[in-house]
């Protein structure tokens, strides 16, 4: 709903999905756009997962699997109007989130929408108990991961080619930040 999908977004997007994990949120905005596909980035075993989740969905047909590791792999180049991030931002250190936001920035179109989804805490970090409590246990299974406020991502997503950066809450413990990947600027054309 947020994005349009379906609604006012025109049909027929370019989803990517980074450690899409079951899928479920790609193969939603397929059964909301029929002309709309998806990329799935994870790892073989889970796209095992993804696969059967996809068929049971009705939607198989219009994913593409790519095994490999976000950190590693290539994600393209200006092919996607939509990327999503869903809860894989908090196991990673800040400059390891900003290279992967890069790539996403790189990987879509000008004007293009990133969506992350992830647990964020108030900015004083004092509020939000069930936040405060996942970013404990980040710092137990990860080697820089972390619960991230909003003000952290939003410095992340300007530094790498985003803006218009929003935020929505959503239902249970995560929050939805939505950004568009700015579009170029034209250059003056010198006429001699």
């Amino acid at each position: 709903d947020v994005l349009g999908i379906g609604a006012k977004m025109e049909p027929g997007v370019k989803v990517l999905d980074l450690a899409c994990g079951s899928g479920v949120y790609g193969y939603v905005l397929l059964q909301r756009d029929p002309k709309a596909t998806v990329t799935d980035i994870d790892w073989q075993n889970v796209l095992k997962v993804a696969q059967k989740v996809a068929h049971d969905m009705g939607v198989a047909d219009r994913v593409t699997f790519r095994p490999g590791d976000i950190l590693s792999i290539d994600y393209g180049e200006e092919e996607f109007d939509i990327a999503i991030v869903s809860n894989i931002l908090q196991a990673f250190d800040p400059e390891t989130n900003k290279n992967i936001l890069s790539k996403i920035c790189k990987a879509l179109k000008p004007g293009g929408t990133v969506v992350i989804n992830d647990i964020v805490p108030d900015e004083e970090r004092s509020k939000a108990r069930r936040a405060l409590i996942f970013a404990v246990y980040m710092l137990t299974v990860s080697t820089g991961g972390d619960a991230y406020t909003l003000s952290e991502f939003d410095s992340w997503l300007k530094d790498t080619g985003f803006d218009n950066v929003a935020e929505h809450r959503i239902r249970g413990t995560t929050t939805l930040i939505i950004a568009t990947k700015k579009a170029l600027t034209p250059r003056a054309v010198s006429i001699d």
